[in-house]
């Protein structure tokens, strides 16, 4: 296999190579190799050809004889950090070997799991570890797989997603594009303990899936190499415009995508930053080259590509002749209105105006995810995972402006509570549920954030042990179990079947917030195998409300600790305790 660069400016290029255990005498045993320049600019070299010796290697690139300089590997897939970056070849019989052995990675009976059950946990790696009193700290492949992940596989999610993986200059106070596009960050880890956390996910049915930013880039040899080829103006990478016959900085990126899912096996990819490419032609193809490389590498696993879109375009996700070539950009696409809309929900918020939906119909528009076409092309969640309050502070900062000499553990209390009813909608909704690690058990900042001020959402991991963030986690776990095991859920029907009939007027009008909807399985109501939810999103009480009720055994599941039993009174109808903002969840027998 060549190493090769991009230098079309330079007269000559050398790799010069030496043993990392050569260290000691650092700068004294490099090896030279010249490169052989290829028509289009590149140079290259087999790595064969260098006859290195078994065992790792740390080698960067030389132009002009300017040795003073030396330039790192854009395209490397392992770097290294002493007195500057280089890219690492392990050599084992002459070629590169990256010596990991795959061979138990799926056991017996042991399956990844297909889109319609994903429910997805965003694992912010910069900012995944935070003790107590403390700033948020670096995460490192090592922590998340020995510390954390079976925590989540008991949690039942279906994939694990890890933002900012590939090597780049951010810190836990400041994010940036990626350095080195193929290389999982030196600080979290090295590749062979990032193989190693996707073998641990995938032997627990666990999907991995990567945020990748394919707008910006800081600290890219290419910026030195040939910056013409690969950046616009503005310092982004350039989609738009052929330079010398070639999309240089489309090629890199899909490079980069087969790297990932060939060397590394990830199921899937989100694009940040998804509005600001607005290039959707080099998105789908981004898509295809990835799906291809899974598809051929590992024809049976699923394999998904979302769209981090702030303008909510469904369209994006759907085979419609608009798109480029009549065809989806991508395989879903994120749905913050479903967070909006769902947190003026749960805060009795919804207000419609003159010639806006009433809220009936905002409320069948929020569970059906109204828009997408099915349940697998829409994303939803209720904390977005860059840089906003989480769903506990956001509540308990209106909850505190509205009864400011309140208890402080009562209003946590009641806001814990509107976490787990904002998380049965969520997982019930007709949608892929993504969840911030830490909302499923109502972490917080503990302090005010203002909405899209970009500050990382730390994990505070402390906060689970706490008697009620842990009843939280327990509700929520168990209607994520609820959401990947059950048919109903994977399927796209949903009928509302409940409104009150003042459901639409003011508080001071006899105003009542009370619905229910039935995910039906495609069955008529009153089926065996259906899920049914029934959701109070205002202040009333409801000692004992009557809710039509034609099915004959039910369980709930995720409930409130304390919750009264739904009881069937029959003739159709079944009495429910419902407290103010409280959602109930049932699968029927």
């Amino acid at each position: 296999m060549p190493i090769r660069i991009p230098a079309p400016a330079a007269a000559s290029v050398e790799v010069r190579t030496a043993r990392l255990a050569d260290r000691d005498r650092f700068g004294e045993r490099w090896r030279y190799h010249a490169l052989t320049r290829t028509p289009d600019g590149w140079w290259q070299a087999d790595v064969s050809a260098l006859a290195l010796p078994d065992g790792p290697h740390e080698y960067e690139f030389v132009l002009d004889g300017d040795r003073a300089h030396p330039i790192p590997d854009p395209f490397a897939t392992e770097v290294t950090r002493f007195g500057g970056y280089r890219g690492v070849l392990r050599i084992r019989d002459g070629a590169e070997d990256e010596g990991f052995d795959w061979g138990d990675e799926l056991p017996e009976g042991v399956e990844l799991a297909p889109d319609e059950r994903l429910v997805v946990l965003a694992l912010p790696m910069r900012w995944v570890e935070t003790e107590e009193d403390a700033h948020p700290r670096l995460g490192t492949f090592e922590e998340v797989a020995f510390d954390h992940l079976d925590r989540l596989a008991a949690l039942g999610v279906s994939a694990l997603e890890l933002d900012e993986v590939q090597d780049s200059p951010a810190t836990a106070a400041r994010r940036t594009g990626p350095r080195f596009l193929l290389a999982p960050d030196l600080d979290m880890g090295a590749p062979t303990d990032l193989r190693w956390l996707v073998k641990a996910c995938h032997r627990r049915g666990i999907r991995v899936l990567l945020a990748v930013d394919l707008a910006r880039t800081e600290g890219n040899p290419l910026a030195v190499l040939a910056p013409d080829r690969y950046f616009g103006p503005d310092g982004r990478f350039q989609y738009e415009e052929k330079v010398d016959g070639q999309f240089w900085a489309r090629e890199l990126q899909f490079e980069s995508a087969r790297r990932w899912v060939e060397d590394y096996r990830i199921d899937g990819f989100r694009i940040r930053g998804f509005a600001s490419l607005d290039n959707w032609e080099f998105v789908q193809q981004f898509r295809d080259v990835a799906r291809g490389a899974a598809h051929w590498r590992f024809p049976r696993r699923p394999f998904t590509v979302i769209a981090e879109d702030a303008l909510v375009r469904p369209v994006a996700a759907t085979d419609a002749p608009t798109n480029p070539n009549h065809r989806r950009v991508v395989d879903a696409a994120w749905n913050p209105g479903y967070r909006d809309e769902l947190r003026r929900l749960l805060l009795d918020r919804i207000t419609p105006g003159w010639g806006e939906p009433p809220r009936r119909s905002r409320i069948a528009d929020l569970v059906s995810c109204r828009g997408f076409d099915r349940l697998t092309r829409s994303v939803a969640f209720v904390t977005e995972p860059d840089g906003e309050p989480r769903l506990l502070d956001h509540v308990l900062d209106v909850l505190r402006a509205t009864r400011p000499t309140e208890d402080e553990d009562d209003l946590l209390r009641e806001a814990l509570d509107r976490v787990r009813s904002a998380h049965a909608l969520l997982l019930t909704s007709v949608t892929i549920p993504l969840l911030l690690a830490g909302e499923e058990f109502g972490d917080t900042e503990g302090v005010a954030t203002p909405a899209g001020s970009g500050t990382p959402r730390a994990v505070h991991w402390y906060r689970a042990s706490a008697p009620s963030h842990r009843e939280t986690a327990a509700a929520v776990g168990d209607l994520i179990r609820l959401r990947t095991a059950h048919p109903a859920l994977h399927r796209d029907e949903v009928e509302v079947f409940h409104l009150h009939p003042a459901i639409d007027l003011p508080p001071h009008d006899g105003g009542a917030r009370v619905f229910a909807y039935c995910r039906t399985s495609g069955r008529p109501l009153g089926s065996a195998g259906q899920v049914v939810v029934v959701a109070n999103t205002g202040p009333q009480d409801f000692p004992q409300y009557g809710v039509p009720w034609v099915w004959h055994g039910w369980r709930e599941r995720g409930a409130r600790p304390g919750a009264v039993p739904l009881v069937g009174v029959g003739n159709g109808w079944a009495d429910i305790a419902l407290a103010p903002f409280e959602v109930r969840v049932f699968e029927t027998e």
